[in-house]
């Protein structure tokens, strides 16, 4: 599993796991209700110091084992729909991850 990290800035950093299987984003359903502004498009997120735009996501409930226990820091899936939007360079070997928009 590869985690990225998001900014927001109403609540700071954010984990979210990579999943290329997904065509839409998605976020823990508490989350998901603060920064959706109508129901299914998520605002206000940057990733390496760029904006990145609205996502339409979809929601996972907040107790859902595809995310583990909210104790894990994990808000969310990134899919497809978010990798269309940056060029990733992954370098797993020495966890690093650089993005361009």
């Amino acid at each position: 599993r590869l985690a990225l990290p998001l900014w927001s800035d109403s609540h700071g950093l954010l984990w979210f796991l990579l999943d290329t299987s997904l065509r839409r984003s998605a976020l823990r359903e508490g989350l998901a209700q603060e920064l959706c502004k109508d129901g299914s498009r998520a605002s206000g997120l940057q990733f390496a110091s760029e904006a990145v735009g609205e996502l339409e996501v979809q929601t996972v409930p907040d107790d859902s084992v595809v995310l583990g226990p909210q104790s894990a820091g994990i808000s969310g899936l990134l899919g497809v729909d978010f990798l269309h939007r940056f060029d990733l360079d992954l370098d797993l070997q020495r966890s690093i991850c650089r993005a361009w928009p």
